[in-house]
């Protein structure tokens, strides 16, 4: 190749002819983020047809980098070129870990990593982290669904870094940065994730609520450590305009109290979650009847206007004011499903009853 390419000006001008300019002419700094930007581990073609243009080029992405990679576990200042074979290599062998190839996984609409037992330590942890390089990149915005559910990477991690939500961050980051612009489903269901994840899922989505995740449709956080802070959190985000499309949100065993009800049921008087048709709240111990009431008030002025299902921990002792949340709520034609849960070594009971059996009960 000739090494030249066509540019374009910053002057609304009409020009005498086509711009041009020696890739040689450019500075380092410059060609490495044109490389970043080509440099894909799910198509490396582009990237080694990119290096093979001139030899300024190839100078650049073999000078050493800087030390923001230690994270790939390379030296500490690894050339371009040494993380883009880093994180090509890495590809591959989640790819093949996964019975796929590059190209199925750049074009795959869903993508459900298979989980790694306890033993497989390393490789687990190594496939995480390839995972979000490639949710950086850019290589996977065409998926729809992502099955990240029941892998505890993060219980991985935290051995390493001492954090059981430091292996997100690099998720949240690219999420930061318009990854996943289709996604419709994500399930981090049993991620063992707590408030500091959710914190700063959170502040992802309120920094930016129209570029993270602007399809999202069903949001999995079931069986994981949010308490109420957590779930205040994310109120704050949905009340900025976050996840204008959600239908579907789970959240299933936490540790959520009253607090976080009553900020999800303000979010829904303020007018968010339009869409939201199914809100899963069972085995959360600490909701009580009170907080339940709260809720289904708001549901029953008009809040979450879509909302057909909606499930909510139950007492025995608590009856009467169950009954008058379920009342609130079927008003609306929304059914409220009371479960008597327990959860203990990843095994759940549990007794749903929905407002039909429940008066029958009374009778």
């Amino acid at each position: 190749m000739g090494g030249r390419y066509r540019t374009m000006t910053c002057s609304n001008q009409p020009q005498d002819g086509p711009t041009t300019c020696c890739l040689a002419d450019l500075p380092q700094d410059a060609l490495l983020l044109v490389f970043d930007a080509v440099a894909d581990p799910l198509h490396p073609a582009t990237a080694c047809h990119f290096m093979a243009s001139c030899k300024a080029v190839l100078g650049a992405v073999r000078a050493s980098g800087d030390s923001c990679s230690k994270a790939a576990g390379l030296p500490s200042a690894p050339s371009a070129l040494q993380l883009f074979r880093h994180w090509s290599e890495r590809a591959a062998v989640l790819c093949e870990a996964n019975g796929t190839t590059r190209a199925q996984l750049r074009t795959a609409t869903e993508f459900y990593p298979r989980s790694h037992p306890s033993e497989r330590f390393g490789p687990a942890v190594r496939d995480a982290l390839s995972l979000c390089h490639l949710l950086a990149c850019g290589s996977l915005r065409g998926l729809r669904d992502l099955d990240l559910g029941d892998m505890e990477w993060s219980r991985f991690v935290a051995k390493l870094h001492g954090s059981k939500d430091t292996v997100v961050l690099p998720i949240l980051h690219a999420l930061a940065g318009g990854a996943l612009p289709q996604l419709r489903r994500l399930n981090l269901y049993r991620c063992s994730l707590g408030d500091g994840f959710f914190m700063a899922l959170s502040a992802t989505l309120a920094a930016s609520p129209k570029r993270v995740l602007p399809a999202l449709e069903t949001l999995y956080l079931d069986a994981n450590n949010i308490t109420s802070q957590g779930a205040c959190a994310l109120a704050g985000a949905l009340a900025r305009g976050a996840l204008p499309q959600l239908k579907e949100l789970y959240l299933w065993n936490n540790d959520i109290d009253g607090a976080g009800v009553a900020a999800l049921a303000r979010v829904g008087r303020e007018g968010r979650l339009q869409a939201l048709e199914k809100l899963d709240l069972q085995g959360n111990d600490g909701i009580s009847a009170a907080s339940q009431e709260v809720l289904a008030a708001a549901v029953s002025d008009g809040a979450f206007p879509s909302l057909r299902e909606l499930w909510l921990p139950a007492k025995a002792e608590c009856e009467p004011e169950h009954a008058r949340s379920v009342a609130a709520c079927e008003a609306r034609n929304v059914k409220v499903t009371l479960c008597f849960f327990t959860y203990c070594d990843g095994e759940s009971e549990q007794d749903g009853m929905s407002e039909d059996e429940l008066e029958e009960d009374g009778d």
